[in-house]
């Protein structure tokens, strides 16, 4: 029940801030999550037509030098005074890595022949959140291969992996009769667009939900009332269904009716309108003719309308999710999509090389490698035939050098409570 009175104080800056750009002391910029060097061959699967190696990586694509925290900036003392018993991974975005042997033998403070014995021999765990994680060897055990997922979180931009000497979980695989290919077709895809220019923190009262909305849109405003959001649909095969839902969010309350009216064009063809009133989240689906899709980037306008009545009117955008048919074929050398429902082969083209890898994502910490795969040229460039093997999983497919080299990797070594510093 008493009271503790402190100061008064003085306080003296007795620096600069840093400049701009700079990071404060105590504080690091994080990493780009990967560069994309060349991955090596992809160990040979049972395949038709395709050859079992690539041109050398740096005729393959030459990729940028790696960024600071790369093992190669490394101190050259870094690991001298106690060996590494981990070394720490981050990554951003879902999708399929390759970690090479050099960079885990400066991590963990390997010669190159011991890590390359420890790729082959499966003596490397990885792990994430506690959870293994299986990998699979490249070609002449130079480095290996794992699918890594985002963090999925508010909160956390990278998730993080482990790798350690133990031992490893080996991606399985699993062979079959190599189916002949099909025609192309499509299949149901989904593209999103969530703008991160406002934080409406006091519109939310859940802490899990994504809080970042647009910049606010002025109903009647000539210069704020009309804003234009990039929407892609890759590989659009404008046929079939497609729906636009657009989320909105209410900033306004007048008390008197409908507070707010906005008008929603695709590609410069208006697609409908939606209203509702208050501080409030407002979902509208709007069908779409397919045909107004393009191949790649779409521009959605908003248009803010005051009604008759309304003194004013002030709304913002939550988000915008299109579905649509999307053809079996690659972006940048890479697919992830689903099975047909009616259990059939799938044709993938696109790919820029014959070195292709087809997995089936149902366990993502344990993806499972489909080794028959009929590899063959097609209109100037390879298509990929397989057979899934589970019509309810997820399947990638990547040639090798669409695989982003992870650079992330830094020693991690436990400090001890009871050492003392020097």
């Amino acid at each position: 029940g008493g009271t503790a009175t402190y100061g008064p104080f003085a306080v003296t800056a007795s620096r600069s801030l840093p400049a701009s750009g700079a990071a404060p002391d105590g504080l690091e910029r994080l990493p780009r999550p990967a560069d994309l060097s060349p991955a090596p061959i992809l160990p040979e699967a049972t395949t038709s037509g395709a050859p079992s190696a690539l041109p050398p990586a740096s005729e393959a694509r030459p990729g940028p030098e790696l960024e600071p925290g790369a093992p190669d900036d490394l101190p050259g003392d870094a690991c001298a005074s106690a060996a590494p018993v981990a070394a720490r991974l981050t990554l951003r975005g879902t999708g399929l890595y390759f970690v090479s042997a050099a960079d885990i033998a400066a991590a963990l403070n390997l010669s190159s022949a011991e890590a390359q014995k420890a790729v082959k021999t499966g003596g490397l765990q990885l792990s994430s959140r506690g959870n293994d994680v299986s990998w699979l060897a490249a070609v002449d055990n130079t480095g290996l291969y794992f699918y890594g997922q985002a963090a999925g979180s508010l909160f956390a931009a990278d998730n993080v992996y482990w790798l350690q000497k133990g031992s490893g979980r080996r991606m399985a695989s699993r062979g079959g009769k190599i189916p002949s290919p099909v025609a192309l077709a499509s299949f149901a895809a989904t593209s999103r667009t969530d703008p991160a220019e406002l934080a409406a923190l006091g519109m939310f009262s859940d802490p899990t939900v994504d809080y970042w909305v647009s910049l606010p849109l002025v109903g009647g405003n000539a210069t704020l009332g009309s804003r234009t959001f990039g929407l892609r649909s890759d590989g659009a095969a404008r046929t079939g269904q497609a729906t636009l839902t657009v989320r909105l969010l209410g900033l306004s309350n007048t008390r008197s009716g409908r507070d707010h009216h906005v008008r929603l064009s695709l590609n410069g063809t208006v697609i409908g309108e939606a209203a509702w009133s208050g501080t409030a989240p407002h979902q509208a689906v709007f069908p779409l003719d397919p045909a107004l899709l393009s191949d790649g980037d779409n521009s959605v306008q908003l248009l803010a309308l005051l009604d008759s009545g309304l003194p004013y009117s002030i709304l913002c955008l939550d988000s915008l999710e299109l579905t649509y048919q999307r053809w079996y074929r690659t972006l940048d050398g890479a697919l992830t999509f689903p099975a047909p429902a009616s259990g059939s082969a799938v044709t993938v083209d696109g790919f820029s090389s014959p070195n292709i890898l087809v997995l089936n994502l149902a366990d993502p910490l344990a993806p499972r490698r489909l080794t028959s795969v009929r590899v063959e040229p097609w209109d100037g460039a390879y298509r990929a035939t397989f057979q899934p093997d589970d019509a309810r999983a997820a399947y990638l497919a990547i040639a090798a050098e669409a695989i982003p080299r992870l650079i992330t990797l830094s020693a991690d070594t436990p400090s001890s409570l009871r050492s003392r510093s020097g």
